[in-house]
């Protein structure tokens, strides 16, 4: 039995810009169980609870866990990055530690 919560929804989910207008967009896998091998192509956190309440709502702790973990990737990596919870909430990270909300998430140019 595994402990990856896979919910039926499409947020969140994370876009990478490699370049201008080139973007790659990732699923986020949520786990308990930190022998479950990370999918491909997704953002793999290990949480010490489930990331979604009863209701199917994603917890704080979730959330903040994906920006630590992007705040860590886009410094090492260089690429900007976007977490889009929801059809108008997103949080941008950039490569210098900045964090920005918006109401939009990237769109357009060309997805890997």
């Amino acid at each position: 039995m595994t402990n990856t919560q896979i919910k039926e929804t499409k947020y969140p989910y994370v876009v990478r810009r490699v370049v201008a207008t080139v973007y790659q967009h990732l699923e986020v896998v949520f786990t308990t169980d930190p022998t479950d091998p990370p999918p491909r192509k997704a953002i793999h956190i290990l949480m010490d609870q489930p990331a979604y309440d009863e209701k199917g709502n994603l917890v704080e702790k979730a959330r903040t866990a994906l920006l630590d973990v992007l705040k860590e990737v886009t410094r090492t990596s260089g690429f900007r990055m976007c977490a889009v919870f929801g059809e108008q909430d997103t949080t941008y990270v950039e490569p210098d530690g900045q964090v920005n909300q918006s109401q939009e998430a990237p769109s357009g140019g060309i997805s890997l």
